[in-house]
């Protein structure tokens, strides 16, 4: 599909693991990776029924997770915002609401995305599906009507304000941060990321196509701007460079899911896993970006995992 594609590349790292905090560093044989470190804490979207679905917080010291919002009903997407606080979308009884919440699970709010009128719509329900911040903490919400929404600082007292139509259901967004296109905003397809030109999001063209066929799955902007897109079907994440140019792509990935980094460029990723019985399992992958190359430095099993996000801690 592409040329100079770079694989995947399994390599030893040392790592700390601290309840529930992880501290990944050192330097791996073969590349030029750079000892760094990193203290988050990693959530994770549990894709499950009404009202098995939840947010669960990931506890590295015991390679478990322990739920902080439950009842939930498919949250698909998740995004730890600027303000510290959990987004995520609850999509039981055929709708998809934005909930916000603190990372204990207290004070959770329904964002009421789609009470305000536009774009020839007076609905007052929305289906919400991918979630996206920019850099001055406003929330974008892509539907399942083919609207994207924006919330000025992810605050309900502002009411949300449809700022674009697409013609598909999105799998993912992020916003560029870096190089000639800074601040549009990516919209996966399942086959193409399409690029949404800032300010008014009209212009549309597409990022990057994958011509020999895809499944994407989501997409994410490091620290440095670069953008991964993962491709679910392909079994593999693709990284570009902000202007879209290809930079190398991690192979041997089973369904990944979605993708986020930290603030250091540590990545944390999900997958699924599925058996000719019908079982599914699926873990969280955690790594560092290096020479073009993925490293792997912890994993761990945990069913129906789909958005993941790391917030400081």
């Amino acid at each position: 599909m592409f040329g100079n594609v770079l694989l995947w590349k399994q390599a030893k790292w040392a790592t700390i693991l601290v309840l529930g905090t992880v501290v990944v560093f050192g330097g791996v044989q073969g590349t030029n990776i750079q000892a760094q470190t990193s203290q988050v804490t990693i959530f994770v979207a549990i894709d499950d029924f009404a009202p098995k679905g939840r947010v669960a917080r990931v506890d590295l010291s015991f390679l478990g997770t322990f739920p902080v919002i439950t009842g939930l009903g498919l949250p698909r997407d998740l995004v730890c915002g600027p303000d510290g606080r959990l987004y995520t979308v609850d999509r039981k009884n055929n709708r998809g609401r934005v909930i916000r919440a603190n990372q204990d699970g207290s004070d959770v709010t329904d964002l009421n995305i789609g009470q305000t009128k536009g774009l020839g719509t007076t609905s007052a329900v929305v289906t919400a599906r991918a979630l996206a911040f920019d850099p001055s903490g406003n929330l974008y919400v892509a539907t399942d009507e083919n609207i994207i929404w924006r919330l000025l600082g992810a605050d309900p007292a502002n009411g949300a304000e449809p700022v674009a139509e697409i013609s598909f259901s999105a799998q993912g967004m992020a916003i560029l941060t870096h190089g000639p296109f800074a601040g549009d905003l990516l919209v996966v397809d399942d086959q193409r990321v399409v690029r949404l030109a800032a300010p008014n999001f009209s212009e549309k063209s597409n990022f990057i196509t994958f011509s020999g066929g895809g499944d994407l799955a989501g997409v994410a902007v490091n620290p440095e701007g670069d953008v991964f897109v993962t491709n679910w079907g392909g079994g593999s994440v693709v990284h570009l460079s902000p202007s879209g140019d290809l930079i190398g792509e991690f192979l041997g990935i089973t369904h990944p899911n979605q993708i986020t980094f930290d603030s250091v460029g540590n990545f944390y990723l999900t997958n699924q896993v599925f058996f000719s019985s019908g079982r599914t399992t699926g873990g969280i992958l955690l790594g560092k970006v290096g020479s073009g190359r993925g490293t792997v430095t912890t994993s761990i099993r945990t069913a129906s995992a789909k958005g993941i996000a790391v917030c400081d801690s």
